[in-house]
């Protein structure tokens, strides 16, 4: 019985390093985190050609988080009703051994991100290829996903991007300039290009700029 049981736990172990060893990530349920906020933690590691698997609690050990924020059990997380906009919460862990955190920004209570999941509604005046689906993170950094692309995890870029909000002025990557305000629940995009940039031919007259709404 006593080696029965030293082999299951060896075995668990094997198992520990090599989720601790592969991609792994701590999501919340909410893209945006604001003060008085709670969500939901999911833990989850790529495993090769079977796509993401949930990661098994006894892998999690020394799990602490840093910041206006703390923990409810394993899996719940609560922002601090004082907390302030731009302010960080780190989660930190070892999984299988090996360490990793992750990092979110307090967004304020009425402050206008970007950050979040986007799908294309609408569009007008667009003649390149445009993503079924934009991300942007709270990181400054964003990606995008065409259409035939859209299984499982896969992206088809991702880049840097700055936006001011009282102004609209979205830069992505530095390359591509436009505006992107709200509209109630909407965010329309002007200008900015995820492909290559439209150039017209010779005589023709240059169409007004590519105008993109997403929900």
């Amino acid at each position: 019985m006593l080696l029965t049981a030293l082999a299951l736990l060896a075995a668990g172990a094997a198992d520990c390093r090599h989720i601790g060893e592969s991609l792994r990530a701590a999501r919340y349920d909410r893209e945006v985190l604001r003060p008085g906020d709670e969500t939901n933690i999911e833990y989850v590691y790529r495993d090769g050609p079977d796509g993401e698997k949930m990661i098994p609690q006894r892998c999690i050990a020394d799990l602490a988080v840093k910041g206006p924020a703390r923990l409810r059990g394993r899996q719940r997380l609560l922002v601090r009703s004082d907390a302030k906009g731009g302010e960080e919460i780190a989660l930190s862990m070892r999984i299988g051994g090996m360490p990793y955190s992750r990092t979110a920004k307090v967004t304020g209570r009425d402050q206008q991100v970007l950050t979040g999941t986007w799908h294309v509604v609408e569009s007008q005046h667009c003649r390149t290829k445009l993503p079924s689906e934009i991300r942007f993170f709270d990181n400054g950094g964003y990606d995008f996903t065409y259409p035939e692309a859209m299984v499982e995890t896969m992206t088809s870029g991702s880049g840097s991007y700055t936006w001011h909000q009282a102004s609209g002025a979205l830069s992505l990557g530095g390359e591509w300039r436009g505006t992107a305000r709200f509209e109630g629940r909407r965010l329309v995009m002007v200008g900015p290009y995820f492909d290559s940039a439209y150039v017209p031919g010779p005589g023709e007259i240059l169409p007004p700029p590519c105008r993109i709404v997403l929900g």
